[in-house]
Formats: C-alpha cells, sequence, structure tokens
C-alpha cells in the first residue's frame, strides 16, 4: 500500500466522523421549515418539535420557580423615589378630575396650601393601596398564575426561534463536542481499518467501516454528553462525566439570565397575570384596594367639599380614577422602561434560577436539553450511519483507482 493512500485513509475517516456530526447538529436547527417531497424530507429538530421542548423546559424551570418568587423580593415602597416626582404631575390631573366630580369647579376653588394638602393625603394613600394589593397579591399568586403558559408562549410559535437560540447558547460546548468528537473518533477508526485493509486487503471494508463510523460517532457523542451523571473513575486520577452534568453550574447561569432577559421579563410577567381569570381577580384586588382607600379618605373628602360622600359617590369617584388613570397620555413614555428595570432588578429572576437549578437533581436538570435529541436520536444516528456509507464508498474509490 502506497505512503498516499496510508496517510489518506485516516483523514478521509476522521472526515467522515466530522460531516455527520456535524450534519447531526445542524440537522437539530435547519431547515426552519419543511424540506422535502411529500412524507419524505426534514425539519429542523428545534422547529418540529418546538411545543414538546418548551413544555419539558417549562416544565423544569417550574419546579425551581414559583410565581411568588417573583414578588418576594418586590417592595413597593422602593419604588417612591423613582416615581413621585415623574408622576405628580399625573397625580394632579387624576385629583383634580376626582374633586370636580364631587363638585364642578371645586378643584379651582382651593386655596394652593389646600390643594397641596390633599395631594400628600391622597399620595400616602396611593402608597398604602401599593403595599396592601402587593401583600395580597403574595398570598394568592401561586393559585391564580401558572408559569407554565409563559414559558411555553415565550418560546414556541413566532419565537421558537428564542428557544433554537437558547438551546444554541446553553448547550453549544455539547454541540461543539459532538462536532470535533466525530473527527477525533474517526481518526482513530481510519487507524483501525488502515491495519485491516493491510491484513485482509478487500476494498469493501471502507464503506463497511464508514457505516460503522457514522452510527458509533453520532451515537456515542450523544451518550458522552450526558451519561454518566456522576463522575466515573476510569484509571487512577482519570475518570469521566456527561459534559452537560458536569457543567451544571454554568448552563444554570446562562440559562437564568436568559429566562430573566427574554421569558420573565416584567412586561411578559404583566401580559400573563392580566389574561383570563387571573386578569379579572387581579382588576378585582385593585378595585377593592381602591374601595378601601376611598372608605378612609372619606373624611377629607368631606371636609374639602363639604357634600356627604355615600356608597355612590365612591362609587362614581372609583370609576372616574380608574378611567383616568388608565389614560397613556398621562404618563411619561419613558418611565415604563424605568420601572421595567428597577423591577426586574427587584425580582432577580436569574440569581433564583440559577441557584436552584444549581442543585436540582441531575436526571431532571438534563430535561433542559435531553429532549433536543431524545425524540430523534435513532433518526441522528441513522443518518450519519447513512452518510458514512457513502463517503466510505469515495473512499474505497480513491483506495482502488491509486492501486
Amino acid at each position: 500500500m502506497s505512503l498516499t493512500v496510508a496517510v489518506a485513509i485516516p483523514l478521509v475517516t476522521a472526515f467522515i466522523g466530522w460531516v455527520t456530526n456535524w450534519a447531526a447538529v445542524k440537522m437539530i436547527f435547519e431547515p426552519a421549515e419543511f424540506i422535502g417531497i411529500g412524507p419524505i424530507g426534514w425539519r429542523g429538530v428545534i422547529h418540529r418539535l418546538a411545543p414538546k421542548l418548551a413544555r419539558d423546559i417549562a416544565a423544569t424551570t417550574s419546579t425551581v420557580l414559583r410565581p411568588s418568587d417573583l414578588l418576594a423580593r418586590f417592595d413597593p415602597s422602593e419604588l417612591r423615589s423613582m416615581l413621585d416626582d415623574r408622576l405628580d404631575p399625573a397625580l394632579a390631573v387624576v385629583v383634580a378630575d376626582a374633586a370636580d366630580a364631587l363638585r364642578p369647579g371645586l378643584w379651582d376653588d382651593l386655596a394652593p396650601e389646600a390643594r397641596a394638602m390633599v395631594l400628600d393625603q391622597v399620595r400616602s394613600q396611593v402608597h398604602a393601596g401599593a403595599e396592601e394589593l402587593v401583600d395580597q397579591l403574595r398570598d394568592e399568586v401561586d393559585e391564580l398564575v401558572e408559569l407554565e403558559p409563559l414559558i411555553v408562549t415565550a418560546l414556541t410559535g413566532e419565537n421558537t426561534a428564542t428557544l433554537a437560540r437558547l438551546t444554541q447558547e446553553i448547550g453549544g460546548r455539547e454541540l461543539r463536542f459532538i462536532e470535533l468528537y466525530g473527527g477525533a473518533f474517526g481518526f482513530l477508526v481510519g487507524l483501525v481499518q488502515l491495519g485491516a485493509i493491510n491484513v485482509l486487503g478487500q476494498w469493501w471494508l471502507m464503506p463497511l467501516v464508514g457505516v460503522l463510523t457514522g452510527l458509533a460517532t453520532n451515537w456515542l457523542a450523544i451518550q458522552m454528553i450526558f451519561r454518566p451523571l456522576e463522575r466515573v473513575q476510569l484509571v487512577g486520577p482519570l475518570g469521566y462525566q456527561g459534559m452537560f452534568p458536569a457543567r451544571q453550574a454554568e448552563i444554570s447561569a446562562d440559562y437564568g439570565r436568559i429566562a430573566a432577559d427574554e421569558v420573565f421579563t416584567p412586561s411578559n410577567v404583566l401580559r400573563l397575570v392580566m389574561a383570563g381569570p387571573t386578569g379579572m381577580r387581579i382588576v378585582m384586588l385593585v378595585l377593592e384596594t381602591l374601595q378601601r382607600r376611598l372608605e378612609a379618605a372619606s373624611p377629607l373628602l368631606e371636609a374639602i367639599s363639604g357634600a356627604t360622600v355615600d356608597d355612590a359617590t365612591r362609587a362614581r369617584l372609583q370609576a372616574g380614577l380608574v378611567a383616568r388613570a388608565s389614560d397613556p397620555a398621562l404618563i411619561d413614555p419613558g418611565l415604563r422602561d424605568e420601572v421595567e428595570a428597577h423591577v426586574a432588578e427587584q425580582m432577580s429572576v436569574a440569581t433564583t434560577i440559577e441557584d436552584r437549578l444549581a442543585s436540582m437533581p441531575k436526571d431532571q436538570f438534563e430535561r433542559l436539553l435531553r429532549g433536543v435529541f431524545e425524540e430523534d436520536e435513532i433518526i441522528l444516528v441513522v443518518i450519519g450511519g447513512a452518510l458514512g456509507g457513502v463517503v466510505g464508498l469515495l473512499q474505497a474509490a480513491l483506495v482502488v483507482g491509486l492501486g
């Protein structure tokens, strides 16, 4: 056998191992839409199984994060310094409307000192009402809110690209390992193949070894990502642990950061809690809190208006306050972004998820990535074998052609 052939054999088997594993990784993410004829074709695993994968991630996340965790560190009093000065102009408009609802022209008739006193009283009631509302929500939020729908919605449908990016970020090192491992393992197989060719001299060993190399590299690489869950000592100080469980702490930090930035944002959480029956209950809590605050302020209202404030009057005031306070034109557009950033910092979602995922049992933790391979593992392995066989035929042609 010529030196050229001897060098080519392990290099080609290394290429077989690399290209089959590279193709397997690509097939996890691409194509986004089905490509094929009739039932024969392929769609990227992430895009085809997005609902199931998102449910797996949601179920894992829900074991470490509860709705009450999102409110546990939230303190509305910390927002006062940020909000009071910015909201005072809007508060003055709302209070003026309420005063005129008690008696037309009442607000204009009040002296500046009286207006300032009323605004101070209302501001105090708003602060107390906000704290009271948050306390009530802390007690009921676990029963009112489910986080899994939020996670599934954030990772499926039009947001499937987010799921693909999440998978690439938390499993990027493992996916890269699959590709490189294929090349390294293929090279070792090529050395064995070289010895077999020298002894047996049969060209058909090339495609056969190509098939076996493609099958073995894809299957073994996937197994090495997740197994063993705990480190196993091999020889002396040498040992091995599946890459994913070995990186649990690092992956937990990455996932916590991504979840906080893209899933459990204040705006996403607000949309979740305001949807359906949960939103109705939140509205009822707000109205009940507002009603109690109006009852507490009734003596002040009667003093400045000179009229009796009965239930009907409070109901009229309540409706007017809700309608006026809901007007987006009253709020500085830039304030929302500042408030959301402050609330996100208070919720500390990233830290909470990181800490709890890092201590999660490894058989539960692997669900963050395992589902990506689980459903189509056999298909990916078989395709690896088929590609290996094709490259092996080309390798055989090379060997035969070179004598």
